[in-house]
């Protein structure tokens, strides 16, 4: 029987045609030893077609068809069929490079270490067409073998590197041995609960600068946008950071939690405020997501940039209205920096 040394799971939702695209960018990759497992979310137009067609032309290509249940169900019934010694997770309507499988699958191999953390590139979609090479994420090169929970709160208080799943490259014995899977009832943030879940059982990360992955930003068929504006979802993921730090988390570790709440809190803020949602509903909206037992994190930890951010949200964060405000803010600073990059790109 043969057993690939990767597994690459991609759920699949009314994306054929760009499907195809990133499928044809996998096998036609210098690595060849893997299986790619298209699961079909319940497609309603020629998405399942599409990729039964693609699975005849190379017999790596495995495809799956189930009920609509959302990505997370998807993947999970993805993890079922794989067979490779490492899994990879990626999203259709992405791309990937030239040589990032092999870079990749190479890294974890020479370091032996338990996950596989990359860069990537950031696509941006624009009414006027894609800006390819919007932005660039490289983190440094590491290897980390200790402090793993310390590392995990800085990093998602900062670079964002952890959150994703398609710049990580798993070990299946992991998640088989621990039977670790995606939460079904979530539809944001359940690829950052799977991460949390997968740190605690292994000893070691390595990180690599290298991009190994296109990430297309507002992407039509994302649903990005209307779950992070579920307060639901939000106290999930709030609820899993915390439980994650533990009940006795150093000083350290406290502070950077803190932090990361905030920026969390922050980020909802901004979100909700750059919605088409009525003024009266994004009230309610900030209303729904509030953070208990959340404290200033001390400038030692955080530094001068972020304790003063976090500063005027913990002022903000006494009403809805000033909330909202500093929300609109934010968001309005994004777009600028947005428009400036966008013109810089062009």
């Amino acid at each position: 029987m043969f057993l690939p040394l990767l597994s690459i799971i991609i759920p699949v939702w009314n994306t054929g045609k760009t499907t195809e695209s990133i499928v044809k960018s996998i096998t036609s990759q210098v690595f060849q030893d893997f299986e790619l497992l298209l699961v079909d979310d319940g497609s309603s137009d020629d998405t399942l077609d599409i990729i039964k067609q693609l699975s005849v032309i190379d017999e790596r290509i495995k495809v799956f068809s189930k009920p609509n249940g959302g990505p997370s169900s998807a993947r999970n019934l993805g993890l079922d069929k794989a067979k490779g010694k490492y899994i990879q997770f990626y999203d259709s309507d992405d791309s990937i490079p030239d040589n990032s499988i092999s870079t990749a699958v190479s890294a974890i191999d020479e370091t032996r270490s338990d996950l596989l953390v990359s860069g990537w590139r950031v696509d941006l979609n624009t009414p006027g067409g894609v800006i390819e090479g919007y932005k660039e994420i490289n983190p440094n090169r590491e290897y980390l073998d200790e402090k793993l929970t310390e590392y995990t709160l800085r990093s998602l208080g900062d670079s964002g590197v952890l959150y994703n799943l398609w710049n990580k490259l798993f070990r299946a014995d992991v998640i088989r041995d621990n039977n670790i899977r995606f939460r079904e009832d979530l539809k944001f943030g359940e690829d950052l609960l799977f991460y949390l879940e997968y740190v605690k059982y292994i000893k070691s990360i390595a990180l690599i600068p290298n991009a190994t992955y296109h990430y297309l930003t507002n992407s039509p068929t994302s649903v990005f946008s209307s779950s992070a504006l579920v307060p639901e979802y939000r106290v999930v993921n709030d609820e899993a950071i915390v439980q994650f730090a533990g009940d006795k988390p150093s000083e350290s570790e406290s502070n950077l939690l803190n932090w990361l709440r905030w920026r969390w809190l922050i980020s909802y803020w901004s979100i909700v405020a750059n919605s088409k949602k009525s003024f009266a509903k994004k009230l309610s909206l900030i209303s729904k997501f509030k953070i208990p037992n959340i404290s200033l994190s001390s400038l030692k930890y955080i530094g001068m940039k972020k304790f003063s951010l976090q500063f005027i949200a913990y002022i903000a964060h006494k009403t809805r209205i000033s909330a909202l405000l500093f929300g609109y803010i934010v968001s309005l600073i994004k777009v600028i920096i947005i428009r400036l990059r966008s013109v810089f790109n062009s």
